[in-house]
């Protein structure tokens, strides 16, 4: 059971994955750093 979810930092894998696909590390970086308010978190 251990073996399948993967910790990413102290999120689970597949929320992580599931972020991932709606913002990827690309634009959430840009978007951190413009202070868009895009961001919801």
């Amino acid at each position: 059971m251990e073996g399948r979810v993967k910790e990413t930092g102290s999120l689970p894998y597949h929320l992580s994955l599931k972020f991932l696909q709606h913002n990827p590390p690309a634009s959430t970086k840009s978007l951190s750093s413009r202070g868009d308010g895009s961001l919801s978190c």
